[in-house]
């Protein structure tokens, strides 16, 4: 499965996803993509953000499949 980063194409090398190796960028302070505004701060305003995601939609409901 794609990483957040590899899906959208992000260059953000900072990110901390990218450090943590992790698909579940929604639940990781510091994480931004671009439909996120970066003036939006909190994790429910993101939160609202990440459950639109195409991305959220596709890693989160797969990996709830057993």
């Amino acid at each position: 499965m794609e990483k957040c980063y590899e899906y959208f194409q992000c260059n953000e090398v900072n990110c901390p996803i990218r450090k943590l190796k992790r698909l579940d960028c929604w639940n990781v302070e510091g994480t931004r993509c671009g439909a996120y505004p970066e003036g939006v701060k909190g994790k429910i305003a993101k939160s609202q953000y990440c459950h639109a995601c195409l991305y959220y939609k596709q890693t989160h409901y797969s990996q709830m499949q057993p």
